[in-house]
């Protein structure tokens, strides 16, 4: 798009795509009615953006083994394994950080974002979902069966025959009497060996009268859901109507077609549940590792939910829900408010930085700013994602870059502009020397960002994910929408004044060598980081509830009271920074806490019965013994366990994978090299601070740390560019000169984009309430140790590997 007609376009029509995508719409909303404690539905316009857990609320399950079914040998066990599976279907369902956790021996914890179809994720998480594929017995037994039968249900010549070999019927009024009788000692006379009794799984209606279907299918089934490949919903081509179609592993198609072919002419039934899906097909050929599930009668998104937990696999032991409910934000409503006001405070200081150094050039960098967050929020609106707390952390970083992108810009035609060139040329130059550093950065950036999205847990999902529409947002903004604004504002003036680029004062035209400090920094970093670790080796890790587990409280107020008011009663008890959420009143709360004193041990249930106390202590004095009362209290298990923790650490590794291959190819390798060293750095720098403030490691510090992985490299390849730069234009030049030279050219933009993420991190860390105050801690110490080791760190190693 060269004309400037055709740029103002394209600008105006993302504008109006934007607002447009940002309309209220009518959503229907589901919630609890205290009085009557039915579940409420109304249509309300909301603007398109979907919430997280942490940031609005959502839907609450309480599930239990169920043993009505029969007893449990080993209940810890079986929701150990029945966690895994749930975490498969929330995520196969496409729900963004759901929290699933352990309470108790025998109960799970399933918490939803957003008031979606309560019944719907009831059914998915309940359905145990085993499948099977067996042989049924073809052979005529109606008198065998009916010599059981006759004379005790009720009626004669019971079981009728069915329209295929094989295939019983009774009256669906008979079906428990027929069950208890043919499970019995008496049915031995009559259902082979080695096989059972399985039913249909509704009843067919026959001259006005209900009727169900049994089978006698072999115990040993063919195969069964544990060797399923895929699932995937579909329609019959014939009738149109909703089907699953499967697919089975190599070896299972294997083993399924051999036997398949050995049985010819027989009857296959798949089974779900233990209930017979549709009538059993007779075997006409040899079957391979493919087949289906025929739901007439059924919708397409049934269709899809049952291809969704047959995906994640069989529950383990039958769930029941024991109770249900929507919950508030995670976060507290009074930390999200305090949030809210911190945030627009920093962008408005961030304003107030980039106008008053850049001037006139400045207000255009604020223009551009606008259509970033324009194309961010529309960017989540479009394409359905949940906005969560890593993913403000992610977007927060993303604003830091797109201001990094106009300050590198700016001190480019700066440059220019002292070396004396027309405006309208600086402008054109510095665009075009400064496109290289804003495409690495941000590419970079961005495959570090695409690793931890697949391979991270859901929050570092939640991050990477913001973090890419921000970039290719911040880039469109920085790249497009300036230049664009530039050209405007040429074309209005025409042979007007130069542009006003002040730099940082005091940095004009830096000369300082300060590689040579390099060794004290070092220093000083190495007794951070040896002091941290050992103090880490010491103590251990101080994880929050979010990695150990503790206790969930359900407590009841009489009077209506605020997260603010629960938050308050708890200080000054042993109890850790607690997770407070209503629970769907403005009486009912449910605390997520757990003992301060590492002593009382960790994991599910630990110290319990001593949270209990601490909290009616607490209760007490602030409510009145008579004015509340402790609904439930138990154990919970952490939110992320160890499987998760190993994701994220692949995750990390990943990153660092991938930003070694982009600067070998764009650089070098001894580049790329120096750059995951000074990024790993500044991880060990950040977690031994953590450890030195004994920061809770929850998933609020976390996304801290993805922060600081972020910035770091933005910040190093901006420097590392230059230092490329400089190399092509004088070759046989020093390395260490040309290194201190490239720091210095690059100084006032990495002080001036340091100082506006850091009023941002800063402002957080002071303003921004207890629960949201560690993420602005570690962003604030990340960013400025991300800075030095830029300068410190990568640069003192490129020169190292250069020397070898």
């Amino acid at each position: 798009m060269k004309t400037l007609q055709s740029r103002l376009l394209f600008i105006a029509l993302l504008v109006v795509g934007g607002v447009l995508s940002l309309l209220p719409r009518p959503v229907v909303e589901r919630s609890l009615d205290p009085d009557s404690g039915r579940v409420v539905v109304d249509t309300v316009r909301r603007v398109p953006i979907a919430l997280g857990l942490d940031l609005r609320g959502g839907s609450h399950l309480a599930l239990e083994v169920d043993q009505s079914l029969g007893p449990v040998e080993d209940c810890a066990d079986a929701i150990v394994r029945a966690e895994r599976v749930i975490r498969g279907r929330m995520s196969e369902m496409g729900t963004t950080e759901p929290v699933v956790q352990r309470a108790g021996e025998c109960r799970l914890i399933v918490e939803l974002p957003g008031e979606g179809d309560l019944e719907r994720a009831r059914s998915i998480v309940q359905r145990t979902a085993f499948l099977e594929l067996g042989l049924v017995d073809s052979s005529d037994r109606t008198d065998a069966l009916r010599e059981v039968l006759d004379g005790v249900v009720g009626e004669r010549s019971m079981p009728v025959r069915g329209q295929m070999p094989g295939e019983y019927r009774v009256p669906e009024t008979l079906v428990d009497t027929v069950t208890a009788l043919l499970d019995g000692s008496l049915a031995r006379r009559a259902v082979p060996r080695g096989h059972e009794v399985r039913w249909g799984t509704e009843a067919t209606a026959i001259g006005g009268r209900a009727w169900r279907s049994f089978y006698l299918v072999a115990n040993e089934a063919l195969v069964t859901g544990e060797q399923l490949l895929n699932a995937v919903s579909t329609r019959d081509p014939v009738d149109a109507q909703p089907r699953v179609q499967f697919e089975l592993t190599r070896s299972a198609g294997r083993a399924f077609g051999e036997a398949t072919g050995r049985n010819v002419g027989e009857y296959l039934a798949i089974m779900l549940d233990g209930r017979v899906q549709g009538r059993p097909a007779v075997i006409q050929e040899r079957i391979g590792s493919t087949g289906s599930i025929d739901l007439p009668g059924r919708t397409m998104r049934e269709a899809g939910d049952l291809a969704l937990v047959l995906r994640a696999g069989a529950l383990p032991v039958p769930l029941q829900v024991v109770a249900d409910g929507t919950v508030g934000p995670s976060l507290g409503s009074d930390s999200i408010a305090a949030g809210v006001r911190t945030s627009l405070l920093a962008v408005a200081l961030v304003v107030l930085l980039m106008v008053g150094v850049y001037r006139f050039a400045g207000v255009l960098a604020v223009g551009a700013l606008a259509m970033y967050l324009l194309g961010s929020v529309s960017g989540l609106a479009l394409f359905g994602f949940t906005l969560t707390l890593p993913g403000i952390a992610g977007f927060a970083l993303a604003i830091g870059m797109a201001v990094d992108a106009n300050v590198l810009i700016f001190e480019r035609i700066r440059e220019e502009l002292r070396a004396g060139r027309r405006p309208r040329l600086a402008v054109d130059t510095g665009f075009r020397h400064a496109m290289s550093a804003i495409v690495d950065s941000n590419i970079t950036t961005a495959l570090t960002a695409a690793i931890l999205h697949l391979v991270g847990t859901e929050s570092v999902k939640g991050f990477a994910l913001m973090l890419l529409i921000g970039l290719a947002a911040s880039m469109f903004a920085a790249i497009f929408v300036t230049r664009t604004l530039f050209m405007v504002w040429f074309r209005k003036r025409g042979a007007a004044p130069t542009p006003v680029f002040r730099s940082v004062p005091g940095l004009n035209d830096p000369s300082w060598d300060l590689l040579r400090w390099r060794r004290w920094v070092l220093r000083a970093s190495a007794v951070l980081v040896i002091g941290g670790a050992l103090l880490l080796g010491a103590r251990g890790p101080n994880y929050g509830i979010d990695f150990t587990g503790g206790t969930l409280l359900q407590v009841r107020t009489e009077n209506v009271t605020t997260t603010a008011g629960i938050r308050s009663a708890l200080e000054g008890t042993p109890l850790r920074d607690a997770e407070i959420q209503s629970f769907g009143s403005d009486r009912d709360y449910l605390v997520r806490t757990r003992i301060a004193d590492a002593e009382t041990g960790t994991g599910a249930g630990s110290g319990t019965e001593a949270v209990r106390e601490h909290a009616r202590a607490a209760f007490d004095a602030a409510f009145g013994v008579e004015a509340w009362e402790l609904v439930r209290g138990e154990g919970i298990g952490p939110q992320v366990g160890e499987e998760l923790q190993t994701k994220a650490a692949l995750a990390v590794a990943g990153s660092f994978a991938a930003t070694l291959a982009w600067l070998a190819v764009r650089f070098e390798g001894r580049f790329g090299v120096a750059a995951v060293a000074a990024t790993a750095h500044d991880i060990l720098a950040t977690l031994a601070f953590i450890s030195l403030l004994d920061l809770e490691v929850s998933l609020v510090t976390v996304a801290g740390v993805l922060t600081v992985i972020g910035y770091s490299l933005n910040d190093t390849i901006v420097i590392f560019d230059r230092v490329r730069e400089n190399l092509r234009g004088s070759s046989g030049r020093d390395l260490r000169r040309v290194l201190a030279d490239s720091i210095n050219q690059t100084l006032p933009r990495t002080v001036l984009t340091t100082a506006t993420t850091l009023v941002a991190a800063l402002l957080l860390a002071t303003l921004a309430g207890p629960v949201v105050r560690p993420l602005g801690m570690v962003m604030s110490f990340g960013i400025v140790v991300g800075t030095l080791s830029s300068i410190f760190v990568a640069s003192p190693v490129l020169l190292w590997l250069s020397e070898r």
